[in-house]
């Protein structure tokens, strides 16, 4: 089996051993280095400590170790040892795709954990921290079997800050974020410290184990508040490589942009072997529980809803997966290029800037190739869709309710948009097609008229009363008059759908602003936008570009 493989490739493997043996070895290393930590020395026969002994020489060594309780100083006569284990899968992950190597390492974890349970009265409580949860290739199988508390309602908000701890422990970092925002122009000088907590918890907030608490990202909340300014922070420390491996499908990775997924049970709970890619995303925290609902009164099974959680999730997928798998053909720069766009439109339309959010888009529109450009109101509502999910919020696309879907719900921390558009195919984008009254005494030069005498089609010019009448500028004017005239019907009837089907009512309840959003699309992406507040005071007001 060796014999293709370079000299000094088999000597060094043969020198570091199996990957069992590197995780043994690793695991001896690290006890050594903890015990000489808290100065306890192996006896002279023993080569390396075990877990076990480990424990027990720390449960000797602080017996007698004064302690203040009360203001009063006392000694710990039965000191107990507290065992946190983080990342205790990382073998096992590291090794998913070798069935031999995996059930190796599985092997050396179990005897290496086996051991606590000969210390159980020495051992305070046991906490271990990991990606997943696995069943046949649990190294805890020999012990008693642990508590998942990972949906468990009291450890909700275990692994996270909430809101009120952010301001207990961080409140002057937070003014100086503002004032800095403010003078860097990323905040609007009208913006309130309210607004700056409202777009912390867009970008950082969301994470749920109970579909009830919700959580903010500290590594992202503490590395904003040393930069002041908005980033990826915990995604650019890296994902995690198995992702990679994984045979997704494209409802696992896309799905998820557009509707929220359900099961009917633990997505951690798996074998390891036929680990699914949303598994692997709620483990890691790209998706998270968003709410559970009973699936029968007289059942005790849970459905999960799975979303994804923020801003800073919902763009990192949408700029490594999702513009990777829609344009593949597209260079890296057009990429970053397309990326730019998609963002600051999301930024001017959740701003309610209807005349730059419409800009923007037709800008988007026009990045489509016109062999894959389609006249339909199907294909600019997906390229709408794409260019919102660079939004600060959760989209949602066709949200059923009782009187039918609404084409989007977009939902940010405070801001509910309920999304209808309308699109008009004209007859033709060939200005030609447009035909111009006439007075019937104008001297026509180099045009055919009707038989009454008054339609031409458009050349050059006319002479009327003395004038010369440039045919071409008239023409476009009467094709872009018939452009607004559509603009204006969509924006009517959407606001009027919307309204009659009572898309927006659902969303009363409660104390965001909700507002329906009018989207009117002619041609080859002609685009006007409009915002009604629902429910408070009615402002129509219509911007053509």
């Amino acid at each position: 089996m060796t014999g293709n493989l370079p000299t000094w490739f088999v000597w060094i493997m043969s020198r570091m051993g199996t990957i069992a043996d590197i995780v043994e070895d690793n695991l001896k290393k690290y006890l050594h280095a903890l015990s000489k930590k808290y100065g306890i020395v192996p006896q002279m026969n023993q080569s390396c400590p075990s877990l076990a002994w480990l424990i027990q020489e720390l449960h000797e060594s602080f017996k007698k170790v004064p302690i203040s309780v009360d203001g009063e100083t006392r000694t710990a006569d039965v000191p107990k040892v507290a065992v946190l284990i983080d990342e205790y899968d990382s073998p096992l992950i590291s090794n998913m795709d070798d069935t031999e190597n995996l059930k190796a390492v599985k092997k050396v974890l179990s005897n290496f954990y086996m051991s606590l349970k000969s210390v159980a009265h020495f051992t305070r409580f046991l906490f271990v921290a990991g990606m997943t949860t696995f069943s046949q290739y649990s190294p805890f199988s020999s012990l008693n079997s642990p508590t998942d508390i990972t949906f468990t309602q009291k450890y909700s908000t275990i692994c996270g800050f909430t809101p009120n701890e952010i301001l207990r422990n961080y409140i002057g970092q937070i003014f100086e974020s503002y004032d800095e925002l403010i003078a860097n122009k990323i905040l609007s000088k009208h913006s309130t410290i309210t607004d700056l907590l409202n777009s912390i918890r867009d970008w950082y907030d969301g994470y749920s184990w109970d579909g009830n608490s919700r959580v903010l990202n500290p590594l992202s909340v503490i590395a904003f508040l040393r930069w002041k300014q908005f980033g990826r922070y915990w995604y650019h420390t890296g994902g995690p490589g198995f992702l990679q491996n994984l045979q997704a499908t494209d409802e696992d990775y896309f799905k998820v942009f557009s509707e929220k997924l359900s099961y009917t049970e633990t997505v951690t709970k798996h074998e390891l072997a036929q680990l699914s890619a949303t598994s692997a995303l709620v483990s890691t925290g790209y998706l998270t529980l968003d709410s559970t609902e009973t699936v029968d009164i007289k059942s005790p099974v849970v459905r999960y809803n799975i979303a994804i959680p923020n801003t800073e999730v919902r763009m990192s997928f949408a700029e490594d997966y999702l513009i990777g798998m829609e344009y593949p053909f597209l260079s890296s720069q057009a990429k970053k290029d397309l990326i730019k766009i998609s963002t600051d439109f999301s930024n001017a339309f959740c701003d309610r800037d209807g005349p730059e959010a419409a800009r923007l888009l037709q800008i988007f529109f026009s990045t489509v190739s016109h062999q894959n450009f389609e006249e339909t109101e199907a294909f600019h509502k997906s390229h709408i869709e794409k260019a919102l999910y660079f939004s600060r919020g959760h989209l949602t696309a066709e949200e059923s309710k009782s009187e039918g879907d609404a084409d989007f719900v977009l939902k940010m921390r405070g801001q509910v948009f309920v999304i209808e558009v309308k699109y008009h195919k004209l007859v033709s984008d060939d200005e030609d097609d447009i035909k111009l009254t006439l007075p019937e005494n104008a001297n026509v030069k180099g045009a055919e008229l009707d038989d009454r005498g008054t339609t031409i089609g458009l050349t050059d010019a006319v002479n009327f009363r003395g004038e010369t009448v440039n045919l071409k500028k008239s023409r476009k004017m009467e094709y872009d008059k018939r452009k607004s005239k559509l603009l204006s019907r969509g924006i009517i009837l959407s606001f009027k759908q919307i309204e009659d089907k009572g898309y927006a009512t659902p969303y009363l309840i409660g104390t965001a602003d909700v507002w329906a959003v009018a989207v009117s699309v002619v041609g080859r992406g002609k685009v006007a936008i409009s915002y009604l507040q629902v429910g408070h005071r009615e402002i129509w007001y219509i911007e053509f570009l």
